[in-house]
């Protein structure tokens, strides 16, 4: 625990302490994204293919329990596709189209059994699967109440062993708070044998504080 003691003559003498806290939380919401490429001889092709499949992916999605607000179109691309050779100078073999959604789940429960039913209906790709805590303010403030109880204990035990004691408080400058991050696994019931198995665990939030205070003779 970095520390530092100041004394002036001209100045009360003080000491810096930073203090860092976790708190943890299980997931309830998770982030999907996922897609559909086709690929055919014309772009036309490829291009019904895909929209057929990427209307059933959404129709999944909604059939699942996930409201339109929160399914989103992030990415839609038609390109060329060329053989193993340079495609410097040369026809395209086929043409590639690929759709990707992004949805927003809060039913964690069920999420095995959607994701088995959207490759049924369509998908061919997931891209990413992130769980996250749909409001972080409680455990931002508990993070935050742990650094400072850590800031307070190592000042406390630097203070006594020069000598002193902890006066008032100067300053406290509070450190940016890290993203949720996985901790222990903890799997999520699912709905049906066929449900792909999903473990959404524990994730964790850190703070930073750090802290000034005076420094004064014991009592």
């Amino acid at each position: 625990m970095p520390g530092s003691l100041e004394a002036a003559a001209e100045e009360v003498a003080a000491i810096t302490v930073t203090g860092h806290g976790t708190a943890s939380g299980r997931p309830d919401i998770a982030t999907l994204r996922i897609g559909v490429e086709t690929r055919a001889d014309s772009a036309a092709e490829a291009l019904a293919e895909n929209s057929e499949a990427a209307g059933r992916l959404i129709a999944a999605l909604r059939a699942s329990g996930v409201p339109e607000r929160l399914i989103q179109t992030q990415g839609f691309a038609v390109h060329p596709v060329y053989g193993s050779k340079s495609s410097y100078g040369r026809e395209a073999d086929g043409f590639q189209v690929s759709n990707n959604v992004v949805a927003r789940i809060e039913d964690l429960g069920g999420l095995g059994a959607l994701l088995d039913r959207v490759v049924q209906d369509g998908a061919n790709r997931i891209d990413q699967l992130a769980f996250g805590i749909a409001d972080p303010a409680p455990l931002e403030a508990e993070a935050r109440r742990a650094a400072v109880a850590e800031a307070r204990l190592a000042a406390e035990t630097i203070a006594e062993a020069a000598g002193l004691a902890l006066g008032p408080i100067r300053e406290i400058r509070a450190g940016g708070g890290g993203r949720p991050m996985p901790q222990a696994a903890a799997r999520f019931a699912a709905e049906s044998s066929s449900a792909v198995p999903i473990q959404g665990g524990e994730l964790a939030l850190q703070a930073e504080v750090t802290v000034v205070w005076e420094l004064r003779a014991p009592e």
